[in-house]
């Protein structure tokens, strides 16, 4: 991201504004864009290769809110609209880019100069600025080759440039791998495994919009990597029978009121971060003073946290009838009882599906709180990535559960006359809207779970934010906090760098192709929603690009066409 003053898209590359940014990725591979990405090899002879991206201005510049009528209401403000630069497909872990401005235009279809900074560096002017030299210098042994490789002419039309490094695969996914591994999920199931410690305290046989289910909720025992150690008490085994009955009691309008806010299913407790041992790293590196805060890096565990679940079997499934057993993936701050709504029991029922859930831990009902908080200052956002990481984990450890011979299927409460009434070769995911967001982390951590549905999905929060109208809420406490337009982008940024850990962004590489989790890999099937305005389309084909995942360009009109109207899919490429 960068801010150029009186920059006009449409005037720069000569093209309307509905064929720019998220429409036409196709523009960012043209020989002659103003605005390229280029990718830089690691070794002799220095090669370059253009990656195709998204180019935009902000549009939120001066906003503050809208009402329910959709009326923006405007903040003072100088209107600054940052520049954004979006990978259409994920950047490669650990690889070096080079960005490129050049030929930018005002909307009088001048050229924009270069700044003087940047105008001595490619001009090659000595500065006698010792600050700026140096800069100079770095451009020159990184930036400058890789312009000469490309092509790009070293002239007045060359506005700016700039080199980045994505972090490593051990940065993005190292922490859950970690986490996984030492709870000792990262076993294969097919020679041996133990479940997770469990208990079950609820098994009823209800009647779930209108279909018959075995209801069996009980506590899973997960190892804790956060602090405090066991975040939740109102969902511990003591305390969740004494909840149960009180909510018992309660008139069945009450009932219904508990299953769709969440009341008895616990309350996170602040301040929900990986806990890192810093002793870990001091015999190895007595001298680094990084190992006094956080060790060697990765999270360490301080003991047990109890995640309630709750499960349905459709009445069909049988011992020689077994269900199909699958976990759900919850939406937006909700909880684990979305297995009894988001139609969930319909698939259940009519497809003979085990389905399972857990609050996905950081991100859940209970987190609310938590997450509220981050919003007045991002200082305390990472309670968000870091806690969600714990609830990746819960997810795993849930999936375990159903596949270990020891877990779900060796208990009474999944049998009947002895035998289980699931099968439990193959765990399936299934998630929904953040379900979605976060069903490629889990399908890349999880050794049990190798095909799963993401739908309403997308990836890269700091892209899907401002893009959903259930920011519009959320972005009030945000944006009286920082009023500063280009603060705002440069924060969104930031966040999102702790966010890869723990939503498909970081993981999208590593689903298809699973061996940085050491296998095995993925199916996963990505059902975008047209024109969300939740959880943006577009993100969902920048995930599918970076997993590699063949488009039908038969569906080129996508729903439009199916029902016989008109094609009104803004791509100018659908699926490019």
């Amino acid at each position: 991201m960068t801010y150029v003053e009186g920059l006009d898209l449409p005037a720069t590359y000569g093209l309307p504004e509905a064929q720019l940014g998220f429409a036409n990725p196709a523009l960012s591979l043209a020989d002659d864009a103003p605005i390229l990405v280029y990718e830089i090899s690691q070794e002799s002879p220095l090669t370059v290769r253009k990656h195709e991206t998204f180019i935009e201005k902000d549009v939120n510049e001066n906003l503050l809110i809208r009402d329910d009528s959709h009326n923006a209401y405007a903040q003072p403000g100088e209107g600054k609209s940052a520049l954004l630069i979006r990978p259409a497909r994920n950047f490669a872990e650990g690889k070096r880019y080079v960005v490129v401005l050049r030929e930018l235009k005002n909307a009088a279809g001048e050229r924009i100069p270069a700044a003087p900074v940047f105008a001595a560096c490619r001009d090659q002017a000595a500065t006698g600025l010792p600050p700026l030299d140096a800069r100079c210098a770095a451009l020159e042994a990184g930036v400058f080759p890789a312009l000469a490789a490309a092509g790009v002419a070293r002239d007045e039309s060359l506005y700016l440039a700039w080199d980045f490094t994505v972090g490593s695969t051990i940065n993005q996914i190292g922490r859950l791998k970690h986490m996984r591994d030492v709870a000792g999920y990262g076993s294969d199931c097919a020679s041996d495994c133990r479940a997770p410690e469990f208990s079950i305290d609820r098994v009823q046989q209800v009647s779930n919009r209108g279909y018959n289910f075995r209801r069996i909720e009980g506590t899973l025992t997960v190892p804790s990597f956060v602090v405090p150690v066991d975040p939740s008490p109102l969902d511990s085994p003591e305390i969740q029978p004494l909840l149960n009955a009180m909510q018992d009691g309660f008139p069945s309008a009450f009932s219904d009121l508990f299953e769709v806010t969440g009341i008895a299913q616990g309350v996170s407790a602040p301040p929900n971060r990986l806990y890192f041992n810093p002793f870990d790293a001091l015999a190895t590196d007595p001298l680094n003073p990084d190992s006094l805060r956080y060790g060697d890096g990765l999270p360490d565990s301080v003991g047990s946290m109890n995640t309630r679940f709750i499960c349905q079997i459709p009445e069909q499934a049988a011992p020689d009838n077994p269900a199909r057993a699958g976990i759900y993936g919850h939406g937006l701050l909700d909880g684990r009882m979305a297995v009894t709504y988001d139609g969930v029991p319909n698939l259940s029922a009519e497809f003979n599906y085990l389905f399972c859930a857990v609050d996905l831990f950081g991100f859940a009902t209970g987190d609310i709180g938590n997450v509220a908080s981050s919003l007045l200052d991002l200082s305390q956002f990472p309670v968000v990535p870091d806690g969600s990481q714990q609830g990746l984990l819960n997810y795993v450890a849930l999936a375990r559960a159903l596949r270990a011979p020891d877990g779900f299927a060796a208990q009474s409460a999944f049998q009947s006359d002895g035998q289980p009434l699931y099968d439990r070769s193959d765990i399936f995911y299934d998630g929904n809207s953040q379900g979605g967001i976060v069903g490629g982390a889990v399908l890349a951590a999880s050794k049990d779970i190798t095909r799963g549905a993401l739908g309403s999905l997308g990836m890269n929060y700091s892209t899907l934010l401002r893009r959903s109208v259930d920011f519009d809420l959320y972005s009030i406490p945000l944006y009286l906090s920082y009023t500063d337009e280009l603060d705002r982008d440069v924060l969104f940024g930031l966040i999102q760098m702790l966010w890869d850990r723990s939503e498909n962004n970081g993981y999208a590489h590593h689903v298809s192709d699973n061996s940085a989790f050491e296998g095995p890999d993925n199916i996963a099937k990505l059902d975008p929603q047209f024109g969300d305005h939740q959880v943006t389309m577009w993100s969902a084909d920048v995930m599918a690009r970076t997993m590699g995942i063949p488009a039908d360009k038969r569906m080129t009109g996508r729903v439009q066409a199916n029902l016989g109207q008109p094609d009104r899919d803004p791509n100018v490429d659908p699926l490019f």
